[in-house]
């Protein structure tokens, strides 16, 4: 099968195999087509030449009609293929309606910033209890998601790695941010971008989303054409962003 086929199936069709199989219907109808121009056997005889002089002046009109008549045959197996192989205009669309799992990826600050404490809470404390609903809430469709976290300050090495959201998963995330400490360094930014743009762009399939969670200071974010440029590679290689503020100012 050519590349460029199996590609074509592959983006627009939820059932790809039926769609290639029906591929090879298209040529029932043109072999149907051959056969009744075929299966009368021509006998020369007197009258015929009145008849063949009919023809001709007519020729034109019948090719017409005929080629209409295949082109008909055709667009109603196409249309049956589609249907069947559940043809999909939106390529974007494709993994939802052919049930891919859905990746959430949340890059994490622990920043020095992240210190900043009001009442008895942090940023940070408020971060990790962003992580921890997003689990939750992910647990009560068990097994249907996919979880990744990453830490600003060594986001090439994952805490969690496409991990199924499950209840298990929901207690192991538990245990693990009970133990988590904030830096005191600053860090940057564009390295964890790429960085998590790197980890997603491994994902070959399905939804990806990508949450920031963060205390997003002005001095981090606002006119910072480097990590702008960043969070639009970002969005080009497909990922969902959600931008999640741990603080009120």
């Amino acid at each position: 099968m050519p590349v460029w086929f199996s590609n074509l199936v592959t983006n627009f069709f939820v059932h790809p195999g039926l769609a290639a199989a029906g591929a090879g219907l298209i040529a029932s109808p043109i072999i149907i087509h051959l056969l009744n121009r075929l299966r009368f056997r021509r006998i020369r005889f007197a009258a015929m030449e009145f008849l063949l002089a009919s023809q001709k002046r007519h020729k034109r009109r019948i090719l017409i009609e005929q080629l209409i008549l295949l082109a008909l045959r055709i667009l109603i197996v196409l249309a049956l293929v589609a249907l069947v192989a559940r043809l999909v205009l939106d390529p974007s669309q494709m993994a939802l309606l052919g049930g891919a799992r859905a990746h959430h990826v949340v890059l994490l600050d622990d920043s020095g910033s992240m210190r900043d404490q009001w009442g008895e809470t942090t940023a940070f404390k408020e971060g990790l209890e962003v992580v921890r609903r997003l689990v939750r809430e992910g647990a009560t469709r068990p097994d249907t998601q996919d979880f990744s976290l990453l830490l600003l300050s060594q986001p090439e090495q994952p805490l969690f790695t496409r991990e199924r959201v499950n209840s298990d998963l929901v207690n192991r995330v538990e245990t693990t941010l009970e133990n988590l400490e904030c830096t005191h360094r600053a860090l940057d930014w564009v390295a964890g971008l790429e960085a998590a743009r790197e980890f997603l762009s491994e994902e070959k399939a399905g939804i990806k989303h990508l949450h920031i969670v963060s205390d997003f200071r002005q001095r981090d974010w606002l006119e910072q054409p480097a990590v702008a440029k960043s969070l639009k590679r970002l969005d080009e290689a497909g990922a969902t962003l959600n931008l999640v503020k741990t603080v009120e100012e």
